[in-house]
């Protein structure tokens, strides 16, 4: 896969911008813009530099961000109350340990969700999956709003939120009022009945754009990503803001694992074809290609089981949900050279196990 870049020439992309600081207002369910570094974390020194990949633009243009309100007081309580539930954004050059921030449990598999909207899907994901750690990144100060909250809500019950509406046979009979009525609901019904320890041990929210967390992540250490539902920008000028791109694409093969997978739900059709015919370029452009599309998807109840208040709206409107899925394919030409490398060290073991056999050949005559 001679074309594809390696890590250290695609962090030579990135523009380092010391001040990034977090705006008051962004978008709506799953936005990717400027965010600063929020509060936990453990580090180790690596070479990683960061921002933003060049064909990707983080700063967004003013009507974008006024798209949305500030958080509420009570939602910013709740996010100043959930700081060890925050995961920040190492320093320069340094780059996430995992077993660090979940506390020593990182042997499981790790899932991104880049842009969550209210975490709804990401809450249902954490609970169904207790063994598998997640990680969701947006700028909505919104969005952050609402998964702090039910987060707070939930540590202080010692009970999941379950308060979001599943993506049954039924889901299609509902509205979106109906929706957005369960997923507002803060009352005690809205939480499981079952007690445990920690809700959402399993469970960090970083807050700030997904995609320039990417360069501080280890390599090979996520098993899947979703973006669900991301912001279309369908203007002709506006692509350099969408969240797939060549680069970030580059960036999301390095950090997963070999045969990780990468989701995708939008319901819109022109950002859908869009984000084939980018990978299907990536995939040309590389002997072995770097993704292989997964046919059929795998059923959203295994990655995305919450019909979203967003989502309900789509269907009213009459857009229809599209689920992309890819498997990562694993570099040969680095696999190849790692047999070759375990062949090599091999040989003096294969040499001095026929030397002693020759040797008690001879003592034998």
């Amino acid at each position: 896969m001679s074309s594809l870049k390696t890590a250290d020439e695609f962090l030579q992309d990135f523009v380092f911008e010391p001040s990034d600081g977090l705006p008051e207002t962004a978008t709506n369910e799953s936005i990717q813009s400027k965010g600063d570094a929020p509060t936990i974390g453990a580090v180790v020194s690596t070479d990683a530099q960061t921002t933003e990949p060049k064909g990707y633009k983080a700063r967004k243009p003013r009507w974008w961000k006024a798209l949305s309100g500030k958080a509420t007081k009570g939602q910013r309580r709740s996010i100043a109350a959930m700081k060890d539930y925050k995961l920040e954004r190492p320093a320069y050059g340094d780059t996430i340990d995992w077993d660090a921030v979940f506390h020593g449990t990182s042997q499981g598999d790790v899932w991104l969700e880049l842009g969550f909207g209210g975490g709804d899907n990401l809450l249902a994901l954490a609970e169904k999956h207790l063994n598998t750690n997640f990680v969701g990144a947006d700028i909505s100060q919104v969005g952050l709003g609402k998964i702090f909250t039910r987060m707070h809500h939930s540590v202080q019950r010692k009970r999941f939120w379950s308060g979001y509406s599943e993506c049954t046979s039924e889901a299609h009979t509902t509205s979106s009022n109906d929706v957005a009525k369960l997923q507002d609901d803060r009352s005690d019904e809205s939480f499981r009945q079952v007690e445990v320890t920690d809700p959402y041990a399993n469970l960090r929210v970083y807050s700030g754009d997904g995609v320039k967390l990417l360069p501080y992540l280890p390599t090979a250490s996520v098993s899947t990503i979703l973006v669900t539902f991301p912001d279309p920008f369908e203007g002709e000028h506006q692509k350099e803001y969408r969240l797939i791109q060549e680069h970030t694409l580059q960036e999301l093969y390095r950090v997963l694992k070999s045969n990780g997978r990468l989701f995708l739900a939008t319901d819109h059709e022109g950002y859908h074809s869009y984000s084939h015919s980018v990978i299907d370029a990536m995939n040309n452009k590389s002997s072995d290609g770097m993704f292989r599309p997964v046919v059929p998807c795998p059923d959203r109840m295994e990655w995305l089981p919450v019909l979203s208040r967003y989502e309900r709206k789509g269907w009213d409107e009459g857009r229809r949900t599209n689920l992309s899925c890819w498997q990562m394919i694993a570099d040969t030409t680095e696999r190849s050279k790692a047999i070759r490398q375990i062949a090599y060290a091999l040989i003096p073991v294969a040499v001095s196990i026929g030397a002693c056999a020759l040797w008690m050949g001879m003592r034998g005559r």
